[in-house]
């Protein structure tokens, strides 16, 4: 279960089993199962910008933990729902465009990969910021609902 097909490769790895993964370019999910792992996914970066800390916290598993390329990690929901605070008194107006590249779904797993672009203002200063990053995100289907049990995202590697 991929997005529209571009080329597909066999992989064994994630899952313990091989599987045919069809890597495409940003379109619509190719089943309702996809379609629900994007939409999780999309509610993390609404919540940013409505400033919904209970509603963002609803789309985390209990035991989610999340690496990010400068060295943090954030383990539990107290240190996510923390650094969601955190973040809002130094950045505000946020924007997002997340592409997914690639959405995987084994079961009671899913595991996706994309771009996301995050733009903001620094409050003080009045300053913009804008980065790019890849994010890879592990959800897990809990009571009938997709939830993030893992994110990392990375910079893009500066040209030589």
């Amino acid at each position: 279960m991929a997005h529209t097909l571009r080329t597909s490769v066999k992989i064994v790895g994630l899952f313990g089993i091989g599987a045919v993964v069809s890597f495409g370019l940003a379109g619509q999910p190719a089943s309702s199962e996809e379609g629900a792992v994007t939409a999780c996914v999309n509610r993390l970066f609404e919540h940013y910008k409505k400033f919904a800390p209970e509603a963002r916290a609803r789309v985390f598993t209990d035991n989610v933990i999340s690496f990010y390329s400068d060295g943090e990690v954030l383990d539990g929901p107290k240190a996510h729902a923390d650094d969601y605070v955190a973040v809002a008194k130094i950045e505000r107006d946020f924007t997002f465009k997340w592409t997914p590249q690639r959405i995987e779904i084994r079961r009671d797993l899913a595991w996706t990969v994309g771009e996301l672009h995050w733009a903001s203002v620094l409050v003080e200063g009045n300053q913009p910021r804008s980065r790019t990053v890849r994010s890879t995100f592990i959800l897990r289907k809990v009571d009938g609902q997709w939830r993030i049990a893992h994110e990392h995202s990375s910079k893009y590697a500066e040209p030589k």
